[in-house]
């Protein structure tokens, strides 16, 4: 028996026909079908230091080619998704401090309210679950009417939305046009010798322009796309690529969840022969524009993983997550961005807006450094978006849950 630090699948077979009748079982267990009597199947989460919300737990044991439904004590349903590499993942909405989890096969929801929907409509890409719309891509560069040609931008998520539709993110504020939704650009750079501005497109310096997508996947539990974006020097006219980037997104399915949430891995790859510095400053890197409601000082409401809720205090201070909300044609809603412990400095220092419902984790400002030539920078967040107030107890938990995500592999044993 082969057994893993997160999570022990141990998996008694007593079958006098072989592993036929198993994968019988497991097609019966995903119609809600009892399994067969003469298998007993088990999954045991080992108790965690702190309380986890949203974990996805992976194996690599060979499922059938339908998922398997678990339940747990509390009569909780799980699904154990097949991923289509042959091994399966789970979604863990809550395990709380100390609490040991045991599975056994059951009842768990439907299949039709763990499909993830990833679908084109025309230059945007549309993302539901359970048949809630929960977030949208920006592929072809667009430009509100009016607008400086400068700001001519794609590739990027907006709009997002709680599981109650509320939008939490704003994109070509008139403040800042520049500003879309969620997005990616460094600032103060250097090239070559001299200045080199991605983020501020009104200095025609340096822009960041979706070049295609590279798969639009939909499926049971899961669903996600990967663009490829490239960061362009045009200081002279030209347009000569400085980074590739790419990006993954990828929604999990949780149906009766309090929050909509979806991960992003970016992969910035310096494809040019120079480096690119980057500079000390006070923002760069990942952007979000909060709801255009939530604009001014008194509009809009921040909480950060240390406790912090003064916006002015909260700028230049290290977080492991902060939320930010306010109202949105009279309900309270917000988002909260939760960085990766694996990024770059972490846990980074974030530039909170005083007046603005800006947001951005920078860790140039702890000081500079540079992507050489053939080496990448890689950045990961997961973004969640909730109804109602903040409760600092969930977005630990939540948090918790992200930060162990990658670091886990379940293993069945026999």
């Amino acid at each position: 028996m082969v057994v893993t630090p997160r999570l022990r699948v141990v998996v008694f077979l007593v079958l006098a026909t072989g592993l036929c009748l198993v994968f019988a079982g497991l097609a019966r267990a995903a119609t809600g079908a009892s399994l067969d009597a003469r298998a007993t199947w088990s999954i045991e989460l080992s108790a965690v230091p702190h309380a986890r919300a949203g974990q996805v737990l992976r194996t690599a044991e060979r499922l059938a080619g339908t998922p398997a439904f678990w339940q747990d004590e509390h009569g909780r349903g799980y699904v154990l998704h097949p991923d289509g590499n042959g091994g399966g993942f789970l979604v863990v909405p809550e395990q709380r401090a100390g609490e040991v989890l045991r599975l056994r096969p059951g009842v768990g929801p439907k299949p039709a309210d763990m499909f993830v929907s990833v679908e084109t409509a025309g230059d945007d890409l549309v993302v539901t679950s359970n048949g809630r719309r929960v977030l949208g891509a920006a592929l072809e560069a667009r430009l509100p009417e009016g607008a400086d040609p400068a700001y001519l931008r794609g590739g990027f998520v907006f709009p997002f939305f709680t599981p109650q539709g509320v939008p939490v993110i704003d994109a070509f504020p008139s403040d800042h046009v520049h500003h879309v939704g969620i997005w990616t650009a460094w600032t103060d750079t250097s090239y070559r010798g001299s200045a080199l501005d991605f983020w501020n497109l009104r200095k025609r310096q340096g822009r960041v322009e979706f070049e295609r997508l590279i798969d639009a996947t939909s499926g049971s539990g899961r669903g996600g796309f990967t663009t490829l974006l490239r960061a362009t020097d045009i200081r002279d006219g030209a347009s000569r690529d400085v980074l590739e980037e790419r990006w993954r997104v990828s929604v999990h399915a949780l149906p009766d969840a309090a929050w909509h949430a979806f991960d992003l891995d970016v992969l910035q790859i310096n494809v040019s022969d120079a480096p690119l510095e980057l500079n000390e400053y006070r923002y760069g890197g990942l952007g979000v524009r909060g709801h255009g409601q939530w604009n001014g000082a008194g509009n809009a409401r921040f909480l950060t993983s240390e406790g912090e809720t003064d916006r002015e205090k909260a700028h230049a201070t290290r977080m492991r997550w902060c939320w930010m909300g306010g109202s949105v044609d009279g309900k309270t809603a917000g988002i909260a961005i939760l960085g990766h412990p694996e990024n770059y400095w972490a846990p980074q220092p974030a530039r909170v807006h005083p007046t603005e419902p800006f947001f951005c984790f920078a860790p140039v400002q702890l000081g500079a450094f540079a992507i050489a030539p053939g080496e990448s920078h890689r950045m990961r967040f997961r973004f969640v978006a909730i109804d109602g107030e903040p409760d600092a107890e969930l977005l630990d938990a939540l948090w918790a849950g992200y930060a162990a995500d990658d670091a886990l592999v379940v293993q069945s044993g026999r």
